[in-house]
C-alpha cells in the first residue's frame, strides 16, 4: 500500500521501499536525508490524526490481540490495523534513515574519498606528465651522454691516432730490425767467409810470392842455362879444335911415326897408346860434361814441371 507525499524537487515520496530507494538514487545525500526526515514528520502527523495511541500502545495491542476480537465494528479494527502497519512502517523508516545516515556518512567519506582520488588523479596525471617529461628529459640525457661518450670515444680514437702510427712504425721498426738482423747474420757469415778468403788469399799471396822466387830462379836457370848452352858450345868448339889439333898432331905423329917406323918401332908404339889413352881421356871427358848438362838441364825441367803445375792449381783456386 502506498502513501502519496508532497512533491519536492519534483520527486514522489512514497512508502513502498523500492520506490522510495528508485526515488532515492538520483538525489543528493543531503536532499534524501531531508526527503526522509519530511516523510517521518508526515507519518508521525497522519499517526497523531488517526489515534491517539503510541507506540507502546501498538506492541501491546500486538501482544493481546484477542481484545481486538470484540470490537463493535470492522471498520475499527481496520483503523487500528492500518495504524499498527503505519506503526511498523515508521519503526521501518526510522530503522532505513538511521541506516541512511550512516550511508551518508559513509557516501561522504566516499566523496570525500572520491574527491582526494580525483585530487590524485590529477595528481597522478600531472607525475604522468612530469614523469613523461622526466623520460624526454632522462632520453635527452641518454641523447646527450651518448653524444658525450661519442665525443670522448672520437677524442680517444684522437688520442690513439698517433698511438696506433707509433704502433705501426714499431712493428716496421721491427720488422727493419728483423730483417737488419738477418742481414747482420749474413754479414757475420760473409764476414767469416771473408776471414777464411782472406787467410786463402795470404796462402795464395804466399804462394805467389814463391811462385814469384820460383820464377825468379827460373829465370835465373833460364839464364844459367843459357850460359851453360854456351859454355857447352864453347866446350864443344874447344874440343872440336881441340880434336882437330889431335887429329892433324896425330896425323903429323903418324906421319912421323912412319918415318921413324924402321928404327924406333917400339917407341912409336907407345907414343901411338899414349896418344889414343890421351884420345879417350879426351872423349871420357867430354862425355861426362854432356852427362853433367843433360842431368842438370832435367832437373831443372822438373822444377819447371813443378812450377808450371803450382800456378795451375792457384788459377783454380
Amino acid at each position: 500500500m502506498s502513501f502519496l507525499t508532497d512533491s519536492i524537487n519534483g520527486v514522489d515520496i512514497t512508502a513502498d521501499q523500492e520506490l522510495l530507494w528508485s526515488a532515492f538514487a538520483n538525489l543528493d545525500p543531503s536532499e534524501e536525508l531531508r526527503l526522509l526526515r519530511d516523510r517521518i514528520t508526515q507519518l508521525e502527523r497522519q499517526q497523531t490524526v488517526n489515534s491517539p495511541i503510541s507506540s507502546d500502545g501498538f506492541d501491546l495491542l500486538a501482544q493481546n490481540g484477542d481484545e481486538f476480537g470484540d470490537a463493535d465494528t470492522l471498520g475499527d479494527r481496520n483503523e487500528i490495523e492500518e495504524e499498527m502497519k503505519m506503526e511498523l512502517e515508521l519503526k521501518e523508516v526510522k530503522e532505513e534513515l538511521k541506516g541512511m545516515k550512516q550511508l551518508v556518512g559513509e557516501l561522504k567519506e566516499v566523496k570525500e574519498e572520491l574527491k582526494g582520488m580525483k585530487q590524485l588523479v590529477g595528481e597522478l596525471k600531472e607525475v604522468k606528465e612530469e614523469l613523461k617529461g622526466m623520460k624526454q628529459l632522462v632520453e635527452e640525457l641518454k641523447v646527450k651522454q651518448e653524444l658525450k661518450d661519442m665525443k670522448q670515444y672520437k677524442d680517444e680514437l684522437k688520442d690513439m691516432k698517433p698511438l696506433v702510427g707509433e704502433l705501426k712504425e714499431g712493428k716496421q721498426e721491427l720488422k727493419d730490425m728483423k730483417q737488419y738482423k738477418e742481414e747482420l747474420q749474413d754479414m757475420k757469415q760473409l764476414v767469416g767467409e771473408l776471414k777464411q778468403y782472406k787467410e786463402e788469399l795470404n796462402d795464395m799471396k804466399q804462394l805467389v810470392r814463391e811462385l814469384k822466387e820460383v820464377k825468379e830462379e827460373v829465370k835465373d836457370m833460364k839464364q844459367l842455362e843459357e850460359k851453360l848452352k854456351e859454355q857447352k858450345q864453347l866446350q864443344e868448339e874447344m874440343m872440336k879444335e881441340q880434336l882437330k889439333n889431335t887429329k892433324e898432331s896425330v896425323g903429323r905423329k903418324l906421319e912421323q911415326i912412319k918415318e921413324w917406323n924402321s928404327n924406333k918401332n917400339t917407341a912409336a908404339e907407345m907414343k901411338r897408346l899414349n896418344m889414343e889413352e890421351n884420345l879417350k881421356q879426351q872423349q871420357n871427358q867430354t862425355e861426362k860434361i854432356g852427362k853433367n848438362f843433360i842431368t842438370e838441364r832435367a832437373s831443372k825441367a822438373f822444377q819447371f814441371k813443378t812450377i808450371f803445375n803450382l800456378k795451375a792449381m792457384i788459377e783454380i783456386v
